[in-house]
């Protein structure tokens, strides 16, 4: 892919851009991911809230 760009595209330049290109879709993928977690993290709070919730009033009707 590097000859690709190289002789393609004009040499030197070309492969930063490409270089420059794929850092920051690295960086994408990382914010992508962190976003991701964050959300399915929330996800599991919530659903751990319920459970708890759940287990309360059972242990209410229960007494």
């Amino acid at each position: 892919m590097r000859r690709l760009l190289m002789g393609a595209l004009g040499g030197v330049v070309a492969w930063r851009r490409g270089e420059t290109a794929r850092r920051s879709g690295t960086k994408f993928r990382l914010v992508t991911r962190e976003v991701r977690q964050a959300v399915l993290g929330a996800e599991l709070d919530r659903e751990e809230d319920l459970y708890t919730a759940l287990d309360r009033c059972h242990d209410a009707m229960l007494c």
